[in-house]
């Protein structure tokens, strides 16, 4: 193991030397969780001299994002601030709609306004730095129990994954529940003849993580230039060839830390989470492993997450916006008004993030008819 993470480690930060673009001004997003600490450790190493910026949530869970933020910068040696921006502001919501026409949820319309801070306040041209990747290179993400055949797995990842339900998105949009799973068991197969457990590793990184980086996170090459060390292709085959067994409880990846950048390990993440370098992470970390490899203690926890975040949309901002623009001006006629109407009564239980996805749809499917002649291309119905 000791081996493995000295390995890992040389490669992050031959990675990170790589990365460092002359004349820039080097910029790391920093949170309060363990990912984007390791990229800053791996910059300390490289190339010694760069900022942090973090963007705190009005309301976050996470009260201590800040301070937790801050307490690494300081290991670090990185000259820090932090920002906090309205995440709802109605001009921001209009930016993300019309820059990615719904490739982004609103949810996550105030990146516009971080990144224009961030070149706004610091020398140009910026490289803003982000800890993308970390998560899938360094755990182990094979399904478990293992799904013995492609229908299977087609199922564990719609059950894992799916923001709204398929029959429920039948209901919203009209699109059948089979062309939906056809579409995933499409991109499933692309990874060619292997096992259903390798498959669905690269479903998560061809599908949600690389198309996420270079499709989602491509909003910030509007305003700087984004770099994701963990993403380095030496870096990429070593992680990829760490046996599982290593990487359960994020084994490999406490290992990894540690031999990086032992100061920065010793520091606790937010949210009242122990240091990646203490028993006590571990111990967290193997129980919730546990705990999700277990079918019906996953399934309980993944019912009662649901029933929580759907009690909590009572005030929330997506909902309510949703529900404005509903009474202002109706759905486009692709979208089935009723089953919206499910959705804001709670009749159809759905999570903020769900109400997002929501209001993300209706907003950019507007702006295409908006901008679209009427009877559409070639004469076809706008939706």
């Amino acid at each position: 193991m000791a081996g493995c993470a000295a390995a890992l480690r040389d490669a992050f930060v031959a990675a990170c030397r790589a990365r460092h673009l002359d004349a820039h001004d080097h910029v790391l997003s920093l949170s309060g969780g363990i990912d984007s600490r390791a990229v800053g450790a791996g910059m300390r190493a490289a190339f010694g001299t760069f900022s942090a910026v973090t963007f705190v949530a009005p309301g976050s869970s996470h009260a201590d994002e800040r301070d937790v933020a801050s307490r690494v910068a300081r290991a670090l040696g990185a000259d820090w601030r932090a920002y906090e921006f309205d995440h709802t502001d109605p001009s921001s919501i209009d930016g993300i709609i019309r820059l990615k026409l719904g490739l982004n949820p609103v949810d996550v319309a105030f990146g516009l306004d971080y990144v224009r801070r961030v070149q706004a306040d610091h020398a140009q041209p910026v490289a803003l730095w982000t800890g993308e990747g970390a998560d899938k290179m360094l755990c182990e993400h094979r399904a478990i129990p293992r799904r013995p055949n492609t229908d299977e797995l087609v199922r564990f990842i719609v059950e894992k994954n799916a923001v709204f339900a398929p029959a429920r998105v039948r209901a919203l949009t009209g699109v059948h529940e089979d062309d939906l799973l056809e579409s995933i068991r499409a991109a499933v197969l692309s990874a060619g003849d292997v096992e259903p457990d390798d498959a669905y590793v690269h479903f998560l990184l061809a599908e949600r993580v690389v198309r996420w980086h270079t499709e989602g996170e491509d909003r910030h090459r509007t305003s700087v230039w984004p770099i994701a060390p963990y993403f380095a292709r030496d870096f990429f085959e070593l992680a990829r060839a760490i046996p599982a067994q290593w990487k359960h409880g994020r084994r490999v990846y406490r290992a990894f830390l540690e031999a990086l950048a032992p100061d920065v390990a010793a520091l606790p993440l937010a949210g009242g989470h122990a240091a990646p370098a203490s028993t006590r992470f571990a111990l967290e970390y193997a129980l919730r492993e546990t705990l999700r490899n277990n079918r019906y203690a996953s399934s309980a926890y993944a019912h009662l997450r649901r029933r929580r975040a759907s009690a909590r949309t009572h005030n929330d901002p997506w909902r309510d916006r949703l529900a404005a623009l509903r009474e202002a001006s109706g759905a486009p006629a692709c979208f089935d008004a009723a089953a919206i109407d499910d959705v804001l009564s709670g009749r159809a239980p759905a999570s903020s993030y769900a109400m997002a996805v929501l209001l993300t749809t209706v907003l950019a499917v507007r702006h295409i008819e908006k901008d679209r002649p009427k009877g559409g291309r070639d004469g076809m119905p706008a939706c």
